[in-house]
Parts: structure tokens; sequence; C-alpha cells
């Protein structure tokens, strides 16, 4: 069995993984940012206004986010069982 050599990381690879790291944290924190402000007006009218408990602020934002909950599961059940015969073309 001949051995597989592995090469030295280059300096051009090293660059290439920090612009490619910076540039995934910068996008998640700008959608982190994004997703959890607008919510703090909602949570401050809710708790405030209408005098909710946190129990029962928790079960609003239960049923407003159940379909993102259920999205992946649904993407899974439709690629694999098509609808009308149907199926993908990539």
């Amino acid at each position: 069995m001949s051995q597989i050599e592995i090469a030295p990381a280059t300096e051009d690879f090293r660059d290439d993984f920090a612009h490619a790291s910076r540039l995934v944290a910068t996008a998640w924190l700008v959608s982190s940012l994004a997703g959890g402000l607008p919510g703090f007006p909602l949570n401050f009218l809710l708790q405030d206004g209408l005098h909710l408990t946190s129990s029962s602020l928790a079960l609003f934002a239960l049923f407003g986010n159940v379909a993102g909950y259920i999205k992946p599961l649904m993407g899974i059940v439709v690629d694999a069982f098509p609808l009308f015969e149907t199926r993908w073309r990539y």
C-alpha cells in the first residue's frame, strides 16, 4: 500500500482560511443580530402592554415559530416521497 503524503499548509492557504473564517463569523453575527433585534419591541409589547407572563410569552413564540421548526422535516419527507410522482431535476 502506498502512503498518502500530506502537503504542509502554505501561506496562501492560511490567508484564504483566515479570510473565509472572518466571512463566516461576520455572516453569523449579522444574521444573529438581524434575527434577534426585531423581536425586542414585540416582547416588550406583549409583556408590558398585555401583561403576559414569561411562560405564556414562550408559548406564543413556540406557536409563532412552529413552521420553522418543522420545515427541515417536511423537506426530507417531500424529497423522500415525491408528490404526483415528480422529482426535482438538479
